[in-house]
């Protein structure tokens, strides 16, 4: 969530031996702190190509500059950048920064991750949730219904 979790995270709430990023209480939207774990390939992308692990501890991941840094980026500033790139790449203006989130639990959920992974990455209190989540954003599109339908 771009808001409180993604734009006051500090280098020291990402863990790059586990694996994980912890979501305090205060940046949590729900108010109930949580330890998000980090898919393999970007947790490679943080400790080669951002070399977070070489940034002080107490830095914002997204600082005023562009990169880490003791000051918080604006409040809009994720959307406005992510906007700037989205319309570069001529990409729908329904696609907002939110939307990846539901992108990537979609793509878990055809990834075969069980729903009870997905649903505690999401940060969502029950699997209840998550199937109404799910019943909302995922494709009607059922491939086992187009790829395996008996000939006629």
């Amino acid at each position: 969530r771009p808001g409180h979790e993604m734009r006051e995270m500090k280098i020291k709430d990402i863990d790059l031996v586990a694996g994980t990023i912890y979501v305090t209480r205060e940046r949590a939207k729900n108010w109930h702190e949580r330890v998000v774990t980090i898919p393999y390939q970007f947790l490679q992308q943080l400790r080669d190509q951002y070399c977070l692990q070489d940034q002080d501890r107490e830095y914002y991941v997204f600082g005023r500059d562009g990169r880490p840094g003791s000051l918080v980026i604006g409040k809009n500033k994720l959307n406005y950048k992510f906007n700037k790139i989205r319309d570069r790449l001529k990409m729908p203006k329904e696609y907002q920064l939110y939307s990846w989130k539901h992108t990537g639990a979609i793509e878990a959920d055809l990834a075969n991750i069980p729903s009870k992974d997905i649903s505690i990455h999401l940060g969502h209190s029950s699997l209840q949730i998550t199937d109404i989540y799910f019943r909302n954003k995922k494709p009607g599109v059922s491939e086992a219904i187009r790829d395996n339908y008996p000939s006629l």
